[in-house]
């Protein structure tokens, strides 16, 4: 069971450390506003095929797609990747994937010379063999606490795999750990930007303290998110059947059928009326798919918005540190806002039509020789009645019927 459970802890860590472009583990990762993450090399090549699209489409050029979701988000000319913050929860991540799966880190005090062997956690640093010696011999730092990269492996130990994060803020030195929470401002604070940046009035107050009420919230906000997502992932289902449904091979396969079994009696008329009957089932599916498609891939860039904060959410609930969930549940609380207003209207498959061909018999045919009555091709499309109860329209001949067409949809939940 222990074998198992950490397999699955590794795997889910590696879906939600992968690129999305370059489908490997994340390098130098980049966060989106939407919590998609990406290589920096990867974004970077992106967006500059994004930039020269827009400019032959004279477009604007500082605004992209998230290539997973879709969300907008902007980049200024004289603005890089490498600029864009880096997610601070991705990264820890990042390295506790690396302990759990074995993999070698740089040592942190001497620049990576030597493979890292421990992690002290008082520096905050990963240590190779050298470097840990030269610790220990230091006298102010004997009380450090200490531990192998096989004990930071334990899932009680991995918080301690974690850097604390610290103010990126000019003038402070040393890059003091963000140890305050303020509630006015709604942000982590060290020391001095308390001191020197938030008025005596603000309300301000231990991380420790703050972070249990912040993730009771966070916990809120990823229930109305798993529901978001179940809701938008099933519409999802729907279109994808419809898609299917909209499949026109049934009914070309009968008109060709019906063409070689009167082949021989009139090949040219025939021939003739027989690419017009494939015409206007290729125009039907077309007419049909264009909607069904556009409309697939709002939902498809929608469910992948709605797991994107999602995913981030649960792995914060489940994995995060106090920092981590200050520094990121307000954030994720307001893109499940905005979530909720994006919700797309429709969330039923729209102009969800079959194409199906109504043969007439070869006897009948050759009865009357006229090659201009070999058939109709049918669009049938599905349409739910106020009992919710399935039927499907013939907008050729006008009539309806509860019997299903060749190609099926998936039973209606």
């Amino acid at each position: 069971m222990a074998a198992a459970s950490y397999t699955s802890t590794v795997e889910q860590m590696e879906n939600i450390l992968t690129c999305a472009i370059c489908e490997n583990i994340l390098k130098e990762p980049r966060t989106l506003d939407c919590f998609h993450s990406f290589c920096v090399h990867c974004l970077t090549k992106y967006i500059e095929i994004q930039r020269e699209e827009t400019q032959e489409k004279h477009e604007a050029e500082h605004l992209f797609d998230c290539p997973t979701c879709k969300t907008q988000f902007q980049l200024r000319q004289d603005e890089s990747v490498e600029g864009l913050p880096a997610n601070y929860f991705i990264n820890n991540m990042l390295d506790i994937m690396k302990i759990q799966k074995a993999q070698k880190l740089p040592c942190e005090a001497c620049k990576g010379q030597g493979p890292a062997q421990c992690r002290c956690i008082g520096c905050e640093r990963y240590l190779c063999k050298n470097c840990l010696n030269a610790h220990n011999n230091r006298s102010d730092l004997k009380n450090h606490d200490v531990l192998t990269l096989e004990e930071l492996t334990k899932p009680e130990n991995q918080s301690k795999a974690r850097a604390k994060p610290r103010c990126q803020k000019h003038g402070h030195e040393n890059k003091p750990a963000l140890e305050i929470y303020c509630n006015t401002c709604e942000e982590l604070a060290c020391i001095n930007c308390v001191v020197l940046d938030h008025p005596p009035a603000h309300d301000y107050q231990p991380i420790e303290v703050v972070a249990e009420e912040h993730k009771k919230a966070l916990k809120t906000t990823f229930d109305i998110l798993q529901k978001k997502s179940n809701e938008s992932q099933n519409a999802l289902k729907k279109i994808q059947d419809a898609v299917e449904f909209l499949g026109a091979k049934t009914a070309r396969d009968a008109i060709l059928k019906q063409k070689e079994e009167i082949l021989n009696e009139f090949t040219r008329q025939l021939e003739v009326k027989t690419n017009a009957l494939l015409g206007e089932v290729d125009e039907s599916y077309c007419q049909g798919s264009e909607n069904l498609s556009r409309q697939q891939n709002i939902m498809k860039a929608y469910v992948e918005k709605v797991n994107g904060s999602l995913v981030i959410a649960k792995n914060v609930i489940e994995k995060g540190s106090s920092e981590d969930i200050l520094s990121i549940a307000n954030k994720i609380k307001m893109n499940a806002e905005d979530i909720e207003q994006e919700c797309p209207k429709l969330m039923q498959p729209t102009g969800c039509t079959c194409v199906e061909y109504q043969a007439k018999s070869t006897e009948s045919i050759f009865g009357s020789i006229n090659v201009n009555d070999l058939g109709n091709v049918a669009a049938m499309e599905q349409k739910v009645d106020t009992h919710g109860r399935v039927y499907y329209v013939d907008h050729i001949t006008g009539t309806t019927t509860q019997k299903r067409p060749q190609t099926q949809l998936a039973e209606e939940d």
